[in-house]
């Protein structure tokens, strides 16, 4: 999961820094309109529980997402949010069942990401995923 939220994040950092190079040079600012598709892995304890937190600046973007869980079949309770907007729950959730939402950032402060899996059939396992994202 790590991996997956770093990428989308520097991204953003990415294009931010863009278009600050182009505001001090007098170049026309680009609009936010990443896109890009990751995958994600987490490892589910004895009690069917993954958690993964963190701490991302993203200047004020708000980040679209669609994600699904390819492995291991099983059902699962899913909760993603940021601090600055967003917060979903979305139960029993299948095996390549998408989701989808937006998780808001701030311009002024680094966002809060929180994001939980649980399964009453799967434990002791690593759950595989897709997470799309546009910003």
């Amino acid at each position: 999961m790590e991996k997956a939220f770093n990428k989308i994040f520097d991204s953003t950092l990415d294009l931010l820094q863009a278009n600050i190079n182009a505001a001090r040079s007098g170049e026309a600012v680009q609009p936010a309109d990443g896109i890009g598709s990751v995958p994600f892995s987490g490892q589910l304890d004895g009690n069917g529980n993954y958690s993964y937190s963190c701490s991302k600046y993203g200047g004020g973007i708000t980040v679209n997402f669609t994600a699904a869980i390819s492995a291991p079949p099983g059902s699962y309770d899913i909760h993603i949010s940021s601090t600055d907007g967003g917060a979903y729950d979305f139960n029993n959730v299948q095996v390549n069942q998408a989701i989808s939402g937006q998780l808001h950032t701030s311009f002024l402060h680094s966002s809060n990401i929180n994001v939980s899996v649980r399964s009453n059939t799967v434990r002791n396992t690593t759950v595989n995923g897709t997470l799309n994202y546009s910003y």
